[in-house]
């Protein structure tokens, strides 16, 4: 393929340009002194040893001569607007004399923060100047602020937080921090209230709708560009609102529908649900039509399509999200959910919901301070009388070992819940009596948990046969006896599969006895098995209610409908121990950050060289080695293909996990650095992503993902991977006299893996196999369609409402490519719009003159608002079919700026041809006139103003 052929404008590209002039710090007026002075960002880093606190009023509570920083002080001073009162050295000070306040010094300074605040740091030349007021704004769009860093965006977001505006735009993404509280308008409705959702969808073009940032704008946008890519729409979309990934050809005939995604991330606890349940609920208010009411064979009434989507998500939360130490309600399940939409009508037409790895540790475990899935809960808190006697629940949470005998207290909360729990049952369909038979699946697996083992000696046989026995403590045979009861299971099979493992050599079967641990963890599996295979029904029944298409939707062919799909995944996890859990679940964002990077940085480069746009390229931080590292290809084995191999061979599950352990350090270690071979050079890239650590190493591994270094301890992970669901098992599974239970495992479709030993390998069986297979179908999903993207920050640890810890918020930016994601837009084209869009916005400004006069092309209206603006031909270029804006210079802003003067002198210019009345000529005129002088009031940009001097001069000469 030839070179492409570039873009013949006199325009020249970013990179060719000048570099921008210094930062200067921007003048704050001392409320004391009434003397201006500069102002910078503080940098606790800075503060000197001796003097950890401060030396003002409101101390901090770490002393003088600590030797680190303390988190809170990271947290309430990094980056917040200080000044600098004076050096402390005597040689500074005497150069000191007649500079101008605020000045840096290159030694020891006394700074001052906003709060009032004094602070020795060391060094106040390396702090970063606050360069313009747009920094104290809190801005919609970061992506306008005049010199963008990590101070600049940490701010702007600490100022939105404190005023609510909890919703922040960068570019095509939106920001998103948990406020922990109901967030209310000043009429004291909630910003999620219907009228304002009808705002956000009535709006006919950017200047008469709400302008904050918002989910609602997301969910909106995507609605739009799905109806928008089978009826194309004249409708003027904003210039900064515009996304690089909407701009990417997709190669598709017109009218062809383009399906979009919404995909949701963040940390657990940094509101990802919430967002989810938001954003739905839009979709189905704004498509929802008046439609005939449908009836069940019994006479009740069918739930209309959108009541049953929204009613997916409170089951779905029900069952598989948890309180845990970092979030009350936390999704311990990956979901990617279909809503499908008829382009005809613009209705929605079904849904589907696809889930990812279901966390079966806490079926059985919590950590102290956490809780199992909310349904078991719920359910103690509010079952009836008749349900507490026959599913043997009298004596609360504190009598089920799964629920770790301890007492919730949340029993208001849960009552709620399982109201509502109990209303999307039956609105998705569910039976009264498939209910109650769901409620005794859930009972039946906490009784479960109660039965406990003790070993066993048997006098009829010796002693090297009855070592290690057990059998079922007679404290527990109640346990036993519910459990089968409510799960429909005879007592003494399922004794039997617990307390034996049938091992087949040579064709032949042979019982062999099982230890108390051993029994244990056959008990466990069969509790996961049922529990995961309920919520696996719950999924299925839930799809089967979205699917049932409703007398409007039979009509619909294919080929007019399109989807909108809403990823809410679990975010990056790390613990003070990381298992095989956490492991799958950082594996997937790393491949969800990689679907991230390919989406916002190499389609800017695409971009370009489609609309032949002179560029430079532009690195950014590239996670396939990581991600080779845990999944293979490019020569190397991988982490996962590793651990499926460490099935095989004799030993116990233990010495299997080490020997694994050893084997990641052998491939992928220090020691392996040493071999030269040629597989191993082609090799070495990925072991900078794997850390052998310096203690522990039998039991440790390390790997550094995109969002830092995590350690996993391999206790388990053989045994977690394979999730063998033994014959016996099974077998107990099928035999139940509870047909709801026959058909919760029949419809989840267990399978028994790896029944034999003698498999040296599991791949294509193992969980670790499904989940990436599962985990590819999802991202190739995702490549077929144009994503919108979410982000979202915890803004603290306590789950605290305005607590705006800094230092956290800022880490969170960095590992979701935040950070990476606005240097690519700064450092390219920030703001980008079609030719036509463009030039009726801002032709007007050409003047009645060069009109008339035929000098009207796109290239001409570039150079005039380059004169307006006192900027150079380096900030713009022409594309074949979009006009390109620099967001480098500190100066500029073409919305901020250009609109309101573009506004203005069209009015002027439709005055002198429209106006019959000499009052109502100065009345406007007038009225300009005010508009550009509080436009120039405003601005700090010297460009803008002398726009705005231009515009304001032809006012007055007209």
């Amino acid at each position: 393929m030839g070179r492409k052929k570039k873009n013949k404008s006199p325009l020249k590209s970013p990179t060719a340009a000048a570099a921008a002039a210094t930062p200067v710090a921007a003048e704050a007026v001392d409320i004391i002194t009434g003397k201006a002075s500069l102002e910078y960002y503080f940098d606790p880093s800075l503060i000197l040893k001796e003097n950890q606190g401060t030396i003002g009023r409101q101390p901090l509570k770490n002393g003088a001569g600590s030797s680190t920083k303390t988190p809170d002080l990271s947290s309430k001073y990094l980056f917040v607007p200080c000044t600098i009162i004076k050096p402390l050295d005597e040689e500074n000070s005497q150069k000191s004399t007649g500079k101008v306040d605020g000045q840096p010094f290159p030694g020891p300074t006394l700074v001052k923060t906003i709060d009032g605040v004094l602070h020795k740091i060391s060094d106040s030349t390396k702090l970063i100047p606050v360069t313009a007021p747009d920094d104290h704004e809190g801005v919609h769009d970061v992506l306008n602020l005049p010199q963008i860093s990590e101070a600049s965006l940490l701010h702007t977001l600490r100022i939105r937080y404190a005023r609510n505006d909890i919703y922040t735009s960068a570019g095509p993404i939106l920001i998103s921090i948990n406020p922990y509280v109901t967030v209310k308008q000043a009429d004291g409705q909630s910003i999620y209230c219907e009228e304002r959702m009808l705002l956000y969808r009535n709006r006919t073009d950017y200047t008469t709708g709400p302008k904050n940032p918002h989910l609602f704008l997301v969910a909106d946008r995507a609605y739009k560009a799905l109806m928008d890519s089978v009826h194309s729409s004249t409708e003027m979309d904003h210039l900064e609102d515009e996304d690089a990934v909407m701009m990417l050809e997709y190669h598709k005939p017109p009218g062809t529908v383009r399906n979009q995604s919404i995909i949701i991330s963040g940390e657990s606890g940094a509101g990802k649900t919430e967002a989810t349940k938001i954003i739905m609920a839009y979709l189905a208010r704004i498509t929802k039509r008046d439609s005939k009411a449908s009836y069940n064979p019994d006479g009740s009434m069918i739930a209309t399509l959108e009541d049953r989507v929204l009613s997916s998500n409170p089951l779905l939360e029900t069952f598989g999200n948890a309180q845990t130490l970092r979030n009350d309600n936390s999704s311990r399940f990956g979901k990617y959910i279909h809503i499908y939409f008829s382009t005809v009508t613009g209705a929605i037409t079904g849904a589907s919901i696809s889930n990812y790895l279901l966390e079966k540790t806490r079926i059985t475990s919590q950590v102290d301070g956490e809780r199992n899935y909310h349904v078991f809960y719920q359910l103690l808190a509010s079952a009836d009388q008749e349900m507490f006697h026959d599913f043997g629940l009298q004596g609360g949470a504190s009598s089920f070992n799964f629920l770790g005998h301890r007492i919730t207290g949340n029993d208001i909360a849960d009552q709620e819940g399982f109201k509502q729990t109990m209303a999307c049952l039956a609105e998705i369909g569910v039976s009264p009596e498939d209910q109650r038979a769901l409620f005794r699946t859930v009972a039946g697996v906490l009784h479960l948990g109660n039965i406990k083992f003790e070993e066993h000696d048997d006098p009829s046989e010796s002693f090297t046969e009855s070592i290690g026995k057990c059998r079922v403590s007679d404290e527990s045979r109640p346990s036993l006896r519910k459990a089968c009861e409510l799960l429909g299971l005879d007592e003494a099979k399922l004794e039997d599969a617990i307390l034996t493992k049938v091992i087949v050599i040579n064709g032949k079967s042979i019982k062999k006895a099982q230890t108390v641990p051993m029994a244990e963890d056959k008990r466990d599996a069969l509790a996961k098995m049922t529990y995961s295979c309920l919520f696996l029904w719950l999924v299925h029944h839930i799809n089967l209610s979205l699917n049932q298409a409703s007398e409007q939707t039979k009509s619909i062919q294919k080929d007019q409908m399109g989807c909108i799909g809403v990823l809410d995944i679990y975010g990056f996890e790390t613990f003070d121990v990381n298992g095989y859990e956490q492991l799958l679940i950082n594996y997937c964002n790393e491949k969800l950050q990689s679907h991230f990077n390919r989406h916002l940085f190499e389609v800017e480069q695409k971009l370009y060289s489609d609309e032949g746009v002179d560029w430079s390229y532009i690195t950014f931080n590239d996670n396939s080695p990581c991600l080779e590292l845990i999944e293979g290809g490019n020569g190397i084995i991988g982490i996962l293909n590793t651990l499926d191999d460490a099935w095989g061979g004799m030993g116990t599950a233990a010495e299997k996990d080490s020997k694994f352990a050893a084997h990641l350090h052998r491939l992928f270690g220090k020691s392996s650095e040493l071999d030269t071979s040629k597989d191993s050079v082609s090799r070495r890239s990925h072991y900078k992503h794997f850390i052998t650590p310096k203690i522990g190493l039998d039991k440790n591994f390390i790997i550094k993902h995109y969002a830092g270094e995590v350690c996993y301890n391999v206790d388990g992970f053989v045994e977690k991977n394979m999730e063998t669901l033994s014959r016996e098992l099974k077998d107990l599974g099928d035999s139940s006299s509870n047909p709801f239970l026959k058909a919760v495992y029949s419809t989840a479709g267990v399978e028994v893996q790896c029944s034999t030993a003698q498999r040296s390998s599991i791949r294509g069986s193992s969980v670790s196999w499904q989940f990436r297979a599962s985990l590819q179908t999802l991202v190739s999903d995702l490549e077929r369609t144009q994503p919108h993207y979410i982000r979202c920050i915890k803004p603290n640890n306590s789950k605290l409402p305005g607590a705006f810890a800094a230092a956290d918020i800022l880490k969170q930016l960095k590992y979701s490519g935040m950070m990476e994601a606005i240097r690519i837009r700064r450092e390219g084209y920030a703001l980008r719009e079609e030719h036509e869009t463009f030039y009726k916005r801002f032709s007007l400004l050409l003047g009645y003159d060069k009109i008339k006069k035929g000098e009207k092309g796109i290239v001409e209206l570039v150079r005039v608002l380059s004169g307006l603006l006192c900027v150079t031909d380096a900030d713009w270029q022409i594309g074949h079919s979009k006009i390109f804006t620099s967001g480098k210079t500190p100066h500029f802003s073409t919305n901020r700026y250009l609109d309101p003067i573009s506004t203005s002198h069209a009015s002027l210019l439709s005055l002198s041809q429209r106006s019959k009345s000499v009052i109502g000529y100065v009345k406007d005129v007038e009225a300009t006139q005010n508009v550009l002088a509080d436009e120039k009031k405003r601005s700090f940009d010297s460009g803008s103003a002398a726009a705005s001097a231009c515009i304001l001069d032809c006012a007055k000469d007209s």
